[in-house]
């Protein structure tokens, strides 16, 4: 359970934000499970454990999808393509390309026993070498905290920054880091992700396909953040989904309502978060500034910082 915040920055100064609302940290292997038993308890759910769609294509005449996975064949109307950040239905129905200025990239491992473990707070670092990414540390129970960092593609390439060696170098070189990993141990591997960012706008539907999530390009800009987006855009998916058999239409056109509902949803928030990470977080001496006013001014802290990030 948590409910604060810590950024730590350039400089170390620490800036906590406490939320009226609290939340959870898990590992996704329980959230995705806790997700799955709830659908699988649905009578009219069908799974295929073990599939991967292998192709995909719209019969225009037939207005029809169909899919295949390993050697089963789908046909419907409409496909919700949920598939993440290297999504299949994107890439075979839409002409979205990799933007590495609308692109992170990150590597996350589990820890046990990291020490100074703040209560109900999971932690974001804004370390120099990572500007304008950041370094993080989210408890989620039985002492152990999922580890990461990601960093904006963009400067990943410019800077030949290899991501897994930085993450090791942090835990082991920056001093005030360093010292809480000391009795640290590594759980399994240390993994890489791809993080397309909502920080442009794309093509998230078309004829009989909607898109959600990370596979539609929804990712906080300054914070990296996706699940919640791919819940409510699965949502609004789904409504729209149920418009689209009542009404018997599943154009292109139609499906525009779905664009709408996402993009009000989450395109000023993201559009805004797109500069604070363009503006604030790139530099060095910007965060520091903005984090000693935080500190200086609790009306700065709560209605501006805490807004912004």
């Amino acid at each position: 359970v948590v409910d604060t915040c810590r950024f730590v920055a350039p400089n170390q100064k620490v800036l906590d934000i406490t939320y009226e609302k609290g939340g959870f940290i898990a590992m996704r292997l329980h959230w995705d499970n806790f997700l799955y038993e709830l659908a699988a308890a649905q009578s009219n759910t069908t799974f295929y454990l073990n599939h991967e769609v292998k192709d995909l294509n719209i019969d225009a005449v037939k207005n029809e999808v169909s899919l295949v996975s390993n050697a089963t064949l789908f046909k419907s109307k409409i496909v919700i393509g949920c598939d993440g950040a290297h999504s299949v239905v994107s890439k075979k129905l839409t002409t979205t390309k990799l933007d590495l200025k609308h692109h992170s990239g990150g590597v996350r491992a589990y820890y046990k026993n990291i020490a100074g473990i703040p209560q109900k707070t999971f932690e974001l670092h804004f370390i120099k070498d990572l500007l304008p990414g950041y370094f993080w540390i989210f408890p989620v129970g039985d002492n152990i905290s999922n580890v990461g960092l990601d960093c904006l593609s963009q400067t990943i390439a410019k800077r030949k920054i290899n991501l897994r060696e930085t993450m090791l170098r942090i835990t082991k070189d920056v001093p005030y880091i360093s010292e809480r990993f000391k009795d640290a141990e590594l759980l399994g591997d240390i993994k890489g992700f791809g993080l397309p960012l909502g920080s442009r706008k794309v093509a998230i539907s078309g004829s009989n396909f909607m898109l959600c999530g990370d596979a539609a390009s929804l990712i906080d800009p300054a914070r990296g953040e996706g699940i919640g987006q791919a819940m409510v855009s699965g949502r609004y998916a789904g409504w729209h989904a149920r418009k689209c058999f009542e009404r018997a239409d599943f154009s292109a056109a139609f499906m525009k309502q779905y664009d709408k509902l996402v993009y009000d949803k989450f395109w000023a928030a993201n559009r805004s978060h797109y500069w604070v990470q363009k503006l604030l977080m790139s530099k060095e001496r910007n965060m520091n500034g903005v984090f000693a006013m935080a500190l200086r001014s609790r009306f700065f802290k709560d209605h501006v910082l805490g807004k912004l990030i």
